[in-house]
């Protein structure tokens, strides 16, 4: 809250009287930026963490069909959380926050949505960051349970070593873009639109926010040992030769998971909405955000 005044003043001068909104529990940031979607508000600002950007960006779309609302309003984000990781993608780096909202540009980006199991039957949601199955869903599950207190990038530490220590790998049926690409079994798949995860982990090096795709990214037989080994190497990007690893890009994926009794959770820019089987497409050209990129 203390960032957010210092910061209110150079985003006043950006976009003139802002209307402030704070979010009180889950869901809030989704409600909001659809009520002000729907009043057909030009700009929105959007201050928090991967997981309010993911919620508010749940708002430009209508909650039972998916469709995003037309006009779309700007989003101008200003990354307060702890993980930071669609930060990372949108060129926050290196950049104290008044020099990036200084420097701050509109892109149009692609989104992603997913089809997957809630708790009431299927559900659709939309993501800006990644959405993945498996570990990295676990992962994130025992981080949000657990809190964040000594802050983002020690709570998924903590969480990576607790899940990979519980982890056994989980056979799926995978198609890409209608074709069926076999039954594997796998420890995550990633399904990016941007580079980073988990905390500063580049999972998808290869993944760019208006490419009209999503970069896959499989990993199986994880371990303990494998991240004491490679860790350096995921969070630098340099990982995709690795045995491990498989990467392809597609428009659309389909995850069917083939263990009966053994549920896959999925994970959508930090947050866990349901398990699969679950469909993931890409909705390019989807979203205008604000970012210094």
């Amino acid at each position: 809250r203390r960032r957010w005044r210092s910061l209110s003043a150079v985003l006043a001068r950006r976009c003139g009287l802002i209307e402030e909104r704070q979010t009180l529990a889950p869901g809030d940031a989704e409600r909001l930026v659809r009520e002000a979607a729907l009043a057909q508000a030009e700009k929105i600002i959007v201050a928090g963490g991967d997981g309010t950007l993911g919620e508010a960006i749940n708002g430009l779309a209508d909650p039972e069909t998916g469709v995003l609302y037309q006009p779309a309003p700007e989003i101008i984000y200003v990354p307060l959380g702890s993980g930071g990781d669609f930060a990372r993608a949108a060129g926050f780096a290196r950049l104290t926050l008044e020099e990036a909202m200084t420097k701050a540009t509109a892109r149009t980006i692609d989104l992603g949505r997913l089809t997957l199991q809630g708790k009431r039957g299927e559900k659709t949601r939309l993501f800006v960051n990644i959405a993945s199955v498996g570990l990295s869903a676990d992962i994130a599950s025992r981080a949000n349970r657990a809190g964040k207190w000594f802050g983002g990038a020690m709570a998924f530490q903590l969480a990576t070593l607790r899940g990979l220590f519980a982890w056994a790998d989980r056979r799926v049926r995978l198609s890409l873009d209608g074709v069926d690409a076999g039954e594997m079994d796998v420890s995550l798949i990633a399904l990016a639109n941007g580079r980073w995860f988990g905390s500063g982990m580049c999972i998808a090096p290869n993944a760019d926010l208006s490419s009209g795709e999503l970069e896959v990214v499989v990993l199986r037989n994880a371990s303990v040992g494998l991240f004491l080994r490679h860790g350096g190497k995921l969070k630098r990007g340099e990982h995709l030769h690795l045995p491990q690893l498989w990467r392809t890009s597609a428009r659309t994926v389909s995850i069917e998971p083939l263990d009966p009794g053994r549920p896959l959770e999925v994970e959508a820019d930090g947050e866990c909405p349901g398990h699969a089987p679950c469909r993931a497409e890409i909705l390019p050209g989807a979203a205008v955000l604000v970012a210094p990129w």
